[in-house]
């Protein structure tokens, strides 16, 4: 790596990741419907109940499999605040393939006696084409919405209605609901993931919740209580990786995502690779990803790495992963990854040519620009909410006298 990526991954690991962020909290009281009894805190009306007929795992059931069916769940008494932006996920849902039915999901937002609606921000979900897709199992629908004034509680609620007239009582026509997850809306330099440390946040016994993964990688807690993705590269030919769905982003904006907490044990022989990759509304078809080979050369416990990537037009949703492969031939026995903690932020947009970093470009900023000249973009640590000294106006890496035009044509502006 020369010496330039290297300066932009460390900057990108400051940017919101080293700074502590504030954390994506559950709101909800019974999340994974664990109860006792199942279902615990949420109400129900209509076809829909709660099992836990899959094994052990409860989750709300939708019976669409008859015309006239209809029904849903709410969870009530979660205190909120007016004109503040929150996010609802259903984060695991079975939609199954003879489904016909619309299914809804928001918020409801309610006065001080729990009882007079202010005002909602439902979603109607596209089933059809999750179905189409093949995602049967372990859908993601996730939505944002602002409280009404005077709003004093907030109550989540998905339903399900309308049934198609034409309908032909079928096997495989209802829906699931395993996991779910109400949260205020982060924003720029808070926490994005909704479980940074991979613990067990839903009782379940089960760590990792809200991840996904596959090949040789699982989640475990062996050391202590501390839950971690761990990555098995003792076996040539191994491979895998983890990741995190249904993270609502937007176009134009500039994501940080690093591995905070990571152990490289000694005889490690892999590639290890970690970024992000934005998706459309449908969170199937990918629009790009930028993903970063991490340099792994020195084994070790604690370390760090970090990368950015701005999403493209027509993102609604980022997804961080990381995974491994090419597994070498190397010996010895300890030959693992672990990863303890992980950060996902939006990180403060790129101001070039704020020097002195007051939120403007003006000529004072031509003296702390001149100073740069012949050196690589910099970081300021002096200044946690301006960390990038952009003198590197162009872009190009450095901060040349190629800089001096692109410089003098932004002075006069005001920083995004």
């Amino acid at each position: 790596m020369n010496r330039h990526l290297r300066t932009i991954a460390i900057c990108a690991l400051l940017v919101g990741l080293s700074v502590p962020a504030l954390a994506v909290d559950n709101l909800l009281v019974d999340p994974g419907f664990q109860g006792p009894p199942p279902g615990n805190a949420w109400g129900n009306w209509g076809n829909t109940d709660f099992n836990n007929f899959w094994g052990p795992d409860v989750h709300a059931s939708m019976y669409a499999d008859w015309v006239g069916n209809y029904g849903g769940f709410f969870q009530m008494g979660i205190a909120g605040q007016p004109a503040t932006s929150y996010q609802f996920t259903l984060f695991n849902t079975r939609i199954e393939s003879h489904w016909d039915a619309d299914l809804y999901f928001g918020l409801e937002y309610y006065d001080a006696a729990d009882g007079t609606k202010l005002g909602e921000t439902m979603v109607l979900a596209d089933t059809a084409a999750r179905v189409a897709n093949g995602q049967v199992d372990g859908n993601i629908l996730s939505m944002q919405g602002t409280s009404a004034a005077g709003t004093v509680f907030v109550r989540p609620i998905f339903r399900f209605d309308n049934i198609n007239e034409n309908y032909v009582a079928e096997p495989s026509a209802n829906a699931f609901v395993f996991d779910t997850f109400l949260s205020l809306t982060p924003t720029v330099g808070q926490e994005f993931l909704k479980n940074a440390g991979f613990e067990d946040l839903n009782g379940d016994a089960a760590y990792g919740d809200y991840w996904g993964h596959w090949g040789t990688v699982d989640f475990n807690s062996f050391w202590g209580v501390n839950g971690h993705a761990s990555f098995y590269a003792d076996t040539v030919g191994s491979s895998g990786g983890v990741y995190q769905q249904g993270i609502l982003g937007r176009p134009g904006a500039r994501y940080a995502f690093g591995l905070l907490d990571v152990r490289i044990e000694q005889d490690w022989d892999a590639d290890l690779y970690f970024g992000l990759q934005f998706y459309g509304d449908d969170d199937f078809h990918m629009l790009s990803e930028t993903m970063v080979l991490a340099d792994t050369s020195q084994p070790g416990d604690g370390l760090q790495f970090g990368m950015t990537s701005t999403a493209p037009p027509g993102t609604v949703y980022v997804r961080p992963l990381f995974r491994f492969d090419n597994v070498g031939h190397s010996g010895g026995s300890l030959r693992n990854a672990f990863v303890f903690t992980a950060g996902l932020t939006e990180a403060p947009g790129i101001c070039r040519g704020d020097m002195n970093c007051d939120g403007r470009v003006t000529f004072t900023d031509i003296d702390p620009f001149v100073a740069a000249l012949g050196g690589e973009s910099a970081w300021n640590v002096s200044h946690p909410n301006c960390p990038w000294l952009n003198a590197d106006c162009n872009g190009s890496g450095t901060v040349t006298f190629a800089d001096i035009d692109p410089f003098v044509a932004v002075i006069g502006t005001t920083c995004p």
